[in-house]
């Protein structure tokens, strides 16, 4: 490792310690019971450090769809996210607020995801 590569990596932990906010990571998985016709889930948690970004304004007009759905961006270190988690199957609870993922991508930090999420469990 190089030195600014224990650099950015130290950083980025101070940074979460200073910034972070308690979350925690749901990943569900739904399973179907064909003899009820029911669909139950079975979820999976795991708490986890967040930073939460400033939301993006979006451009809206006099004809757009009058649908407002609560997004919130959400920055998380790559290494705390259990190995195998399907991040767009699962949610992110703030607050006791479930917000689905529905995008994920790297930040211009390594090691960090940035999380585009929309609250409850709306379609995109």
């Amino acid at each position: 490792m190089t030195l600014l590569q224990n650099q950015m990596n130290t950083d980025s932990r101070q940074i979460f310690a200073d910034w972070g906010t308690s979350v925690r990571l749901e990943e569900v998985h739904p399973h179907y019971d064909p003899g009820t016709g029911r669909v139950d889930e079975q979820v999976f948690s795991t708490p986890l450090t967040a930073i939460r970004q400033q939301e993006k304004p979006e451009n809206l007009t006099a004809t757009s769809a009058t649908l407002s759905l609560t997004r919130r961006w959400y920055l998380v270190q790559e290494k705390d996210v259990p190995p195998g988690v399907v991040l767009t199957s699962a949610r992110l609870v703030e607050d006791e607020i479930p917000y689905a993922i529905r995008n994920v991508s790297e930040s211009q930090v390594p090691g960090v995801l940035l999380l585009e999420c929309v609250q409850g469990d709306q379609q995109k």
